[in-house]
């Protein structure tokens, strides 16, 4: 089986990559580095695709979490459906209204009532719904918003862009993101990105060894 590991930063992999590479199990098992943000995680992982076959794409990463009592920090998970969620307009009384609400985009024609929805998930890993935007909410009261409009439990910069392009080419994919923060006011004194990547790792090592 070909797989591919997707992760936006090469230090959220490292260890996994540092271990294959030593133990020589990396046959068949490829990175894409593919820089912060859902445009350049679409237009790279979209030329790859392209040019590879690739049997599986696994999205690799931490994540914020809008509730670390119901996700640890350190805790790991699969996200089964995620969204644009600041993508649309906002207004003055300071509202927002993303494509679907405006009309723009039809929310059922590459999205199920805006979602993008993984059919194909593990059965390892708890299920969750998660946000991707172009920037870390820094602010509790957005990230109240967010979490009241959408119910979801995480955040990250590039996982619908993940989503959006295995859909597209019908490539089987995962997303698996670790929990390194809780989102609110910004205190990065409150995030462990180091346990973030260790989980991570440690489950990548589960999904890679077990295949």
């Amino acid at each position: 089986m070909t797989i591919l590991i997707v992760a936006a930063t090469a230090f959220e992999v490292a260890p996994i990559r540092k271990l294959l590479n030593e133990t020589n199990a990396s046959n068949d098992i490829y990175f894409l580095i593919s820089g912060v943000g859902a445009v350049p995680t679409c237009f790279h992982l979209s030329q790859y695709l392209l040019k590879n076959p690739v049997d599986l794409v696994i999205n690799a990463g931490i994540a914020g979490a809008f509730d670390t009592n119901l996700y640890p920090i350190g805790t790991v998970v699969e996200v089964e459906r995620d969204r644009f969620a600041d993508l649309g307009a906002e207004f003055a009384d300071g509202h927002f209204e993303d494509v679907f609400e405006m009309g723009l985009e039809n929310p059922n024609k590459f999205y199920q009532d805006g979602w993008l929805i993984n059919r194909r998930c593990g059965d390892k890993l708890q299920q969750v719904s998660s946000l991707t935007l172009n920037k870390v909410t820094g602010q509790l009261d957005a990230a109240n918003i967010l979490k009241e409009k959408y119910e979801a439990a995480l955040e990250t910069m590039e996982g619908a862009a993940v989503a959006f392009t295995c859909l597209q080419l019908n490539i089987p994919f995962h997303q698996i993101r670790a929990v390194s923060n809780k989102i609110e006011d910004r205190n990065k004194e409150n995030w462990n990105i180091p346990l973030a990547i260790k989980t991570l790792n440690n489950h990548l090592k589960e999904i890679i060894f077990q295949k």
